[in-house]
């Protein structure tokens, strides 16, 4: 197994070499976006009950507080 490090390298080697260092770094912030974007919808306090429609407009709220 390798360690962390070599792994993340290689990966990144690997982004460079097939997109480009431009679109290479672009791809890793999109991916670091929409990771950040993932933790928190994650950390909106959901209840389990919640029904579609609430939930629908509790997401397109938090959508708009998050473009402005």
């Amino acid at each position: 197994m390798r360690i962390d490090k070599k792994v993340k390298v290689e990966g990144i080697k690997v982004l460079i070499e097939n997109l480009g260092y431009v679109d290479a770094e672009r791809f890793m912030m999109l991916m670091n976006k929409e990771f950040l974007n993932d933790l928190k919808y994650q950390s909106m306090n959901l209840d389990r009950d919640i029904e579609m429609p609430d939930l629908r407009e509790r997401l397109e709220e938090y959508e708009r507080q998050l473009e402005s």
